[in-house]
């Protein structure tokens, strides 16, 4: 995608579709998603949270809904 490839250096996975999604919490409970839920994710690492904000604004997949822009954190 040359979405993904005009990043450069900045992507560290460049991520997967998503066809289906499911939950399930600490109880056992599920719910069972819309497939619109997650399409996708690209793993970014840009110098600060405007940076990425700035890569997200021309996501392609913004013409089809939102695209959410989280920071991950070492587990």
């Amino acid at each position: 995608m040359a979405w993904v490839e005009g990043l450069g250096d900045a992507v560290v996975n460049r991520g997967y579709g998503i066809m289906k999604s499911q939950a399930i919490d600490a109880n056992g409970d599920t719910d069972n998603r819309k497939l619109a839920d997650m399409m996708g994710f690209t793993i970014v690492t840009p110098d600060n949270m405007d940076a990425v904000m700035g890569m997200a604004r021309s996501c392609p997949f913004l013409e089809m809904g939102t695209c959410e822009v989280a920071e991950t954190m070492q587990m």
